[in-house]
């Protein structure tokens, strides 16, 4: 959390994510050590220069039947 409030009061875009495929690839590309567990990753960056907004906010939100799942996976249950 330290690290994001940082990077957001340097002006920087920053995100915590979970790693749950190809940890090991990410450990070896980033030079980490042996023995070291992976939980997460944070990625950081500036702003785009444009002041475009992204695909996301052209996409049109997803009804709540879509997104809220009650008791199961599967649509109308």
């Amino acid at each position: 959390m330290a690290m994001l409030l940082a990077a957001t009061d340097a002006g920087l875009g920053a995100l915590f994510f979970g790693v749950f495929r190809r940890g090991p690839e990410l450990l070896k590309s980033l030079g980490v050590p042996d023995g070291q567990d992976l939980i997460g990753a944070v990625a950081l960056g500036y702003p785009a220069d444009d002041d475009e907004p992204g695909r996301s906010v052209d996409r049109p939100r997803r009804s709540l039947d879509e997104v809220i799942h009650r008791g199961s996976w599967s649509r109308g249950v």
